[in-house]
């Protein structure tokens, strides 16, 4: 695997230097205006035959919004497809809002156990519920949907899973099966957000000529593209047709719905971006390095001694972690002892 890795890392150089300027999948929506009607997104549910719909896992609530798009979108009652999920108990506990639908709208469920970073086992089951003709249903975890690694390296760490036959459903779907398949992928619009700056930190590493002038680029289109997000979230669901992905999965069209937790504040990320901390983080970031870290969606999150409380982030690499709480508090760790810059090294030694 490390020379899968390699060879993405060298697609990143490339796509640096050639200047490419939608390089993350928030500058891919906002650019191409590409966002789908209500009337689109119930049309294109409607024909799916197969439809395999991915979540973040984050606390539940995407259970709650994906209920409806079972209950009213996909009509699931109506067509009883063959119903595959993770595991049954772990995504959906009786106490969820999807389990009496599930059990009432389903033909059959089978709890598909195994799943892990570097696979989705799903085939065996995608295949005999082909074989017996039943359209099919899948519910999982979103990067088990589609090899995102591939579509939008600089949004998701390249994986194993991106890359084997193993590894997400799209890849695993009966090769005789030619019926209509879409997959739905939701995804937080903060973490988008935060995606955008782990670019910029990929970038600014990487390139010291005019360092300041692309800073100040980024930080106007992030501010242009937030405001087009806040727009649209004030008046419809957040829906988007994938291009970039048609070639991989070639049966079906693949939707992005954007979840809004309204945690994005463009002042706060502004200050950050503009800051002596943010630009000494980028001074120890190696420029082929992988940058890891998280969104905290809900709740908070323990880095050793730092508490990342609800809606922070945190970037860290094999030298320095860079968290950041929502009111725009930053704080620059480079103390090698600390757990996030320790994850960094140990991850680093098993990606070259």
């Amino acid at each position: 695997m490390g020379m899968v890795y390699v060879g993405v890392l060298g697609l990143m150089g490339l796509m640096f230097n050639s200047g490419a300027s939608a390089a993350t999948l928030l500058d891919e929506l906002t650019v191409k205006h590409r966002w789908l009607s209500p009337v689109e997104v119930q049309k294109t549910l409607d024909e799916a035959e197969n439809l395999s719909v991915g979540e973040t896992h984050n606390d539940g609530q995407e259970s709650k919004l994906f209920n409806s798009l079972y209950l009213e979108k996909w009509k699931i009652g109506d067509r009883r497809p063959r119903c595959l999920v993770e595991s049954f108990k772990e995504i959906f506990p009786e106490s969820d809002v999807n389990y009496p639908l599930f059990r009432q709208g389903c033909e059959k469920i089978k709890s598909t156990l195994g799943n892990g970073p570097g696979q989705t086992v799903f085939k065996q089951s995608l295949t005999e519920a082909y074989n017996e003709g039943r359209n099919i249903l899948t519910h999982s975890g979103f990067r088990h949907v589609l090899p995102w690694g591939l579509v939008f390296p600089f949004d998701f760490q390249p994986a194993r899973i991106d890359f084997q036959e193993q590894g997400t459903i799209v890849s695993q779907w009966a090769k005789q099966d030619k019926r209509i398949s879409h997959t739905v992928s939701l995804i937080p619009f903060e973490e988008l957000v935060y995606n955008k700056m782990r670019y910029v930190i990929y970038r600014l590493a990487r390139e010291n000529h005019d360092a300041e002038q692309f800073l100040e680029d980024q930080i106007h289109d992030l501010n242009i593209d937030i405001e087009r997000v806040e727009a649209l979230a004030n008046s419809k669901d957040l829906w988007f047709n994938l291009d970039l992905a048609s070639n991989i999965n070639p049966r079906g069209k693949n939707l992005l719905w954007i979840l809004k937790y309204g945690k994005v504040n463009f002042r706060v990320i502004e200050g950050v971006l503009r800051s002596d901390d943010f630009k000494r983080f980028i001074g120890l970031t190696r420029p082929n390095e992988r940058i890891y870290g998280t969104f905290v969606v809900r709740g908070d999150m323990y880095f050793g001694s730092d508490l990342i409380k609800d809606g922070g982030l945190l970037f860290f690499t094999t030298r320095a972690a860079l968290h950041i709480q929502p009111d725009g508090t930053i704080l620059l760790n480079t103390d090698p002892s600390q757990e996030s810059i320790r994850i960094g090294i140990t991850s680093q030694k098993f990606t070259k």
